[in-house]
């Protein structure tokens, strides 16, 4: 009977700590490449680009693999410019509305691609006119949409003089998304990003040339409506462009 009982007892705590197991995966949060349901996965960045060429070259971030979302943000100062060649990513992918959208002095440009998983070493880009100055940087995303646009919900903005901005009445269509905040500013100035919930992923800026700047910040949003405002702000009065989007993993 004894024996029993220690049977009885020990097939009891093995249900139990298999049922424990399956209710903590449910609520783990993996990366580390692919395509998934959940929220999407900041994995990384390659090491910002600094030029002042018409060719240059932007490398890559470790780790990429298939169904990875990689994410080219080039930001160009001093004149009005646009994108010759690229040799992976695809203009047809550019964000909008921003893509483009320039005064006279600068240009931003915003292109994703779903990697295949044998990128490496760096993208090599050309542009029109001859910058004042270049920065750009590539990310890198796991657990995105699997097929078709993973981006919704863009929001833009951009103006000739301010000291700071503020992107409200911001939101998300789908559930398990990353809101993505980029910003670009005319100016080596340090940027400063604030908003509940926002998390800083990249704040770089040179003196290279006519000077510039760019900053990133992502926002986990577990369920479809509104999002936190976002502020990004630099002290020094000069134009800006802002661009909100969601990446999605359904």
């Amino acid at each position: 009977m004894k024996a029993m009982f220690k049977i009885l007892l020990l097939l009891l705590v093995s249900v139990q700590c298999f049922a424990q197991t399956q209710s903590n995966a449910m609520f783990y949060r993996t990366s580390g490449g692919g395509t998934g349901g959940g929220i999407p996965v900041y994995e990384g960045k390659g090491t910002p680009l600094v030029s002042t060429s018409t060719s240059f070259s932007v490398p890559y971030p470790s780790g990429i693999q298939s169904g990875d979302i990689l994410v080219l943000y080039i930001v160009t100062g001093g004149i009005l410019n646009a994108i010759s060649s690229l040799e992976n990513f695809d203009t047809a992918n550019e964000l909008t509305p921003i893509i483009r959208h320039s005064s006279s002095i600068s240009a931003n440009f915003i292109i994703w691609r779903r990697a295949d998983g044998t990128e490496s070493g760096s993208e090599d880009v050309t542009i029109t006119v001859s910058p004042g100055c270049v920065l750009a940087t590539i990310y890198r995303f796991s657990g995105c949409l699997g097929s078709g646009d993973p981006f919704s919900d863009n929001v833009e903005s951009r103006t000739v003089q301010e000291t700071d901005y503020t992107l409200s009445s911001l939101s998300s269509t789908y559930d398990n998304g990353l809101g993505l905040c980029f910003i670009s500013e005319e100016d080596n100035s340090t940027l400063t990003l604030s908003g509940t919930d926002w998390v800083e992923l990249e704040n770089f800026n040179t003196s290279t040339g006519t000077d510039c700047s760019l900053g990133l910040a992502s926002y986990d949003i577990t369920t479809a409506g509104s999002v936190n405002n976002v502020t990004w702000s630099w002290g020094t009065a000069e134009g800006y462009r802002m661009f909100y989007t969601v990446l999605r993993s359904e």
